[in-house]
């Protein structure tokens, strides 16, 4: 690749040599201007700044993450601004101007498959050093307002809890019945996978829901088939407590699972509370008790399964080619099993037929979530949209009004990005 000495001197200093070719427009200095992005796109926005004032402006991301960029009226860039904050939120902008010139703000789709999102940008004020002084003491003020206003609303609304252990009453998460009231799916997040007194208060959370609140179903962040051994244990028809819990392999999920075993033991029949797994990252768990299946009831299908399955390696570590390769076959597998139901169910029964069904389907996640992809957001967008789908279909096949818990991390759950 051959380059020109202005680019190379370019580079060295610091220029972008490719952002002059975007339409640029003038900032406006007055009113907040809203305006749809597409991934890959950028938008870029000129204002005039006179050496010495600082200029203050918010990128208000409303459905798209973006980076924001400023350049220098030689086209230096001089800042980058990209906060932990998804796809909602301020990119907040302060730049002092070193020389007087017009500087560049670029708004650019932080992902190129990002699909089309809004953002808003508006200039706060430009600003002379005095006057910013006087403006970040006002932001200051109204900042401890917001924050005094907050904790009025905590302490007024706030159920205060008497202890996090499990080992104790749970009189003093009463107030939640009427929160909770006609809610069938309660998400339990966590901001970390092994925090102790989270998984303790979380304990203490599923004894309420399930004694005071008639919640019979534990959905977890986990896969499909690792929770059927767990439900076979909190049912009482097994008493092997060697789980696949990763990453929940801890004491406090443990003794969750063994309250819950303890439960089911007195419970009748309509109230026992089983666990089930809504995640599909996991392509060997289930595929010993699906080729057994097979070796019976569709011997023809078989041994092409042994070889699919003989495979382990984890779907993220396959070079592109194999992968797709091997996904095409999981998806023919799931294929075979759906067209080909009446045959099976003959040859075996609907109830298990059901289960292995079920099974071929979710082998197919997990090539899909880990499919090569440029952008490493879209493992995670891929990911949390299995894992709704497969909450979707728990809940239509469980009898009607039947109440959930859902227990992951706060990133699944969540409704908007912080």
């Amino acid at each position: 690749m051959l380059m020109s000495s202005s680019t190379l001197a370019a580079q060295a200093h610091g220029l972008d040599m490719d952002s002059p070719t975007v339409p640029t427009s003038a900032l406006d200095l007055h009113n907040v201007s809203e305006h749809t992005l597409f991934g890959g796109g950028k938008h870029a926005y000129t204002v005039p700044l006179t050496s010495g004032s600082i200029l203050v402006a918010t990128v208000d991301q409303r459905g798209i993450d973006v980076v924001v960029r400023v350049f220098a009226p030689d086209n230096r860039k001089l800042a980058e601004i990209d906060s932990p904050n998804g796809t909602h939120g301020p990119e907040p902008v302060m730049q002092r101007a070193t020389v007087t010139g017009t500087y560049r703000i670029e708004v650019e789709a932080l992902a190129k498959s990002a699909p089309p999102g809004r953002y808003a940008i508006a200039v706060k004020g430009i600003f002379t050093e005095q006057q910013y002084s006087a403006y970040l003491l006002d932001e200051s003020k109204a900042a401890d307002a917001r924050r005094s206003a907050v904790i009025g609303w905590l302490k007024e609304h706030a159920i205060r809890l008497s202890t996090v252990s499990p080992d104790s009453s749970v009189a003093d998460l009463a107030p939640l019945a009427r929160v909770l009231d006609g809610v069938d799916i309660v998400a339990l997040g966590e901001a970390s996978h092994g925090s102790r007194e989270l998984f303790q208060l979380k304990h203490r959370l599923i004894e309420f829901l399930v004694t005071k609140m008639d919640f019979r179903v534990l959905a977890l962040e986990l896969d499909y088939v690792a929770c059927q051994h767990i439900n076979d244990y909190v049912l009482g028809v097994s008493s092997d407590s060697a789980f696949i819990l990763k990453p929940w392999d801890t004491e406090e999920v443990v003794a969750m699972l063994a309250w819950l075993r303890a439960y089911n033991a007195s419970a009748s029949a309509d109230a026992k509370v089983r666990v089930v797994g809504v995640d599909g990252q996991d392509r060997i768990s289930g595929t010993d008790v699906l080729l057994s299946y097979l070796n019976r009831v569709a011997p023809d299908r078989a041994p092409a399964a042994a070889v699919l399955f003989s495979d382990k390696t984890h779907p993220a570590k396959l070079d592109e080619e194999r992968g797709a390769m091997l996904q095409r076959q999981y998806v023919d597998l799931y294929a075979f099993m759906e067209l080909n139901g009446a045959r099976l169910i003959q040859n075996s029964s609907q109830t298990e037929y059901d289960a292995m069904r079920e099974i071929a389907r979710v082998l197919v996640q997990p090539g899909a979530i880990e499919a090569k992809d440029p952008d490493p957001m879209a493992f995670l967008a891929r990911r949390d949209e299995y894992m709704a789908d497969n909450v979707r279909r728990l809940v239509n096949a469980l009898p009607p009004a039947t109440r959930i818990i859902l227990w992951a991390h706060n990133y699944h759950i969540m409704t908007q990005r912080l």
